[in-house]
């Protein structure tokens, strides 16, 4: 069995820390590497692990690196052939290693993601994978649904959750990592989406299993949260698709948000509006950034758009808008 490095990204997360590491030691893989990365907490996070889990690697950072810049620095650090990044304010089973690990150790695959159950309600789903619905915005599949097993099946899938993917790390390196600019929301959606143009896959594994406390981590959905979630998508799809599906894909993505936003605005949540504008904004404003970040992604592209926008146009996959799946980020 290869080495597993789990990486674990903690920003004052102290509440969720026994729970995540005792769950993690009692993991039934035998060869693992814990590691904490805690961006500049202040509630005693580090004392605490130190103290109670003397095995976890401990790096910390002086400033908060975000999720992304955090998960980046704890890959750095690995020794691991495979390398699992994990939120703080999530736990594991104890067999939830095993079958990322034999997905994960086949040529092809660059990123796998068991299925994430909620915390509180461990008996309904809170994502099994994701795609991306006509509008371009991440659906996590079954979010709220009662598990039945009707996401029982390994398959390839748009993206996994951050929350808990793994990697191959020398196919993780080879892609950049993830993009430190982003620091949280939609990095995990941008990694996937570039490896899969690359030639690689993106595998949901059912089998294993993580349970997961809703706006545990960052908090509720917020204005802050969509003004870094827009932004980010924005990003996400200049660097990775052609000119010719940008040409199409941007500006509806763009309409279906702002849309969005002024509903939001309508309803008496003006924030949004104001999130959406400055998401905006400061996706212009790193147009030359951006730019050389689309010439370098474009420059490693192995396959064409079609991986992707098989999981955009399927009619598989329009249930996830009939269900209102499109407007849950709202609520």
């Amino acid at each position: 069995m290869p080495r597993v490095s789990v990486v674990v990204v903690n920003h004052n997360g102290r509440r969720f820390l026994d729970g995540c590491f005792s769950s993690l030691t009692r993991s039934a893989h035998q060869d693992t590497e814990i590691i904490m990365v805690d961006n500049a907490s202040v509630d005693g996070s580090v004392d605490f692990v130190s103290r109670s889990f003397p095995s976890v690697k401990i790096e910390r950072s002086e400033v908060n690196l975000g999720y992304a810049g955090g998960c980046n620095r704890g890959a750095s650090l690995a020794t691991g052939g495979l390398v699992v990044f994990l939120n703080s304010d999530v736990e594991v089973s104890r067999e939830w290693l095993g079958p990322l690990v034999e997905a994960c150790s086949r040529p092809s695959s660059a990123v796998c993601g068991g299925k994430m159950l909620f915390q509180d309600l461990q008996d309904r789903v809170y994502s099994s994978g994701g795609v991306l619905n006509f509008f371009s915005v991440p659906i996590d599949r079954g979010f709220l649904e009662i598990d039945v097993g009707q996401f029982d099946r390994q398959e390839d899938v748009a993206y996994v959750s951050g929350a808990a993917m793994m990697v191959n790390r020398e196919i993780f390196e080879t892609l950049g990592g993830f993009d430190d600019s982003y620091f949280a929301y939609c990095e995990e959606v941008d990694f996937c989406l570039r490896a899969w143009i690359h030639g690689f896959h993106v595998t949901f594994v059912p089998s294993s299993i993580v349970y997961h406390e809703f706006g545990g981590s960052f908090g509720r959905p917020s204005p802050r949260r969509r003004f870094l979630g827009v932004r980010n998508m924005i990003c996400t799809l200049i660097k990775v698709f052609t000119l010719r599906n940008l040409s199409w894909l941007l500006p509806v993505y763009l309409a279906f948000r702002l849309s969005e936003s002024m509903i939001l605005a309508l309803t008496g949540r003006a924030g949004y509006l104001g999130s959406f504008i400055s998401a905006v904004a400061s996706a212009a404003s790193e147009s030359p950034n951006l730019l050389e970040k689309r010439r370098r992604t474009q420059k490693s592209r192995r396959v064409d758009d079609s991986v992707i926008l098989r999981f955009i146009i399927s009619p598989a996959h329009l249930k996830w808008f009939l269900k209102g799946a499109v407007f849950r980020s709202i609520l």
